[in-house]
């Protein structure tokens, strides 16, 4: 592990959120994203990503930059990782 644990969720209405040790609660996910699950998180030294999966059953990423300390967007992704 290299950053601060994270929880991710979807709430009902398909908004993605996201706390940490120190958030003071669950955050909405920047980029305004919706999905239906989570379907996985990856993390290596130089940042970490999150997996949803939309309704029509599409895939998208949001990868968290550990220099800049920001998640870059939601993006389309066919592949088994971000």
């Amino acid at each position: 592990m290299y950053g601060p644990d994270e929880c991710f969720g979807v709430a009902p209405s398909g908004t993605i959120w996201h706390s940490w040790a120190g958030s003071g609660g669950w955050k909405e996910m920047p980029g305004n994203g919706r999905a239906l699950y989570i379907l996985d998180f990856f993390e290596n030294s130089e940042g970490k990503a999150v997996k949803v999966v939309t309704e029509t059953g599409n895939a998208y990423c949001n990868y968290d930059d550990y220099a800049t300390n920001t998640w870059g967007g939601w993006y389309g992704t066919t592949t088994d990782n971000c």
